[in-house]
């Protein structure tokens, strides 16, 4: 799966293996910005938090 990885999406061996797996799954899992209600950097900003 790591080879894969490298292959498909340019992630590196160490950086797939530190990773948990779930969390992994929650990011493959996860919306584009244009099929979110809100874009959580924008919402961070409006809440105060400065980047």
């Amino acid at each position: 799966m790591a080879q894969q990885m490298l292959n498909e999406k340019g992630i590196l061996p160490d950086d797939f293996y530190q990773q948990s797996f779930s969390n992994w799954i929650s990011a493959q899992n996860a919306k584009s910005n244009e099929d979110r209600e809100v874009n959580p950097l924008e919402l961070a900003r409006q809440l105060g938090a400065d980047f």
